[in-house]
């Protein structure tokens, strides 16, 4: 019985890490694709002086190639975190020399080409170390 309960708890907080990235000294929530299948990308990004990679600004793609020659799958909007750009890992910060880099690697990068972004709840650690905390007490 106890193995039960020690086995859900332990489920549970699989569950909750998983659902919380860490950038920035904040944890975002809301992880999602987005594929991008035009050269046109209809996105700049900027890289912070924290070192990480957000989306400064986003043009909306038309619905239809004749409309516009943007074409992107999913959701993306300013101030989202990228937290993986064509393969490259953008989880933690990265020097200028580095971002260099990795804007050729995305202009060059055969398409489609996915991202992963990060947007949301923007949860300071000390709310996540609560929430942990609370979780944590039901282990006891």
């Amino acid at each position: 019985r106890q193995y039960n309960r020690i086995r859900e708890n332990a489920i549970t907080i699989q569950s909750f890490v998983r659902k919380h990235w860490v950038a920035a000294g904040q944890f975002y929530t809301n992880q999602r694709e987005v594929f991008f299948h035009s050269v046109t990308m209809g996105i700049r990004l900027q890289r912070g002086k924290d070192g990480f990679v957000r989306v400064l600004s986003v043009v909306e793609a038309a619905a239809t190639s004749v409309e516009s020659s943007i074409l992107r799958e999913g959701a993306i909007e300013p101030g989202d975190m990228v937290m993986n750009a064509a393969g490259v890992n953008l989880r933690s910060p990265i020097t200028m020399y580095r971002w260099g880099e990795i804007v050729q690697k995305i202009r060059n990068a055969p398409r489609p080409m996915k991202f992963i972004v990060a947007s949301g709840t923007r949860r300071h650690k000390k709310e996540l170390l609560e929430e942990c905390q609370h979780v944590s007490a039901l282990l006891q």
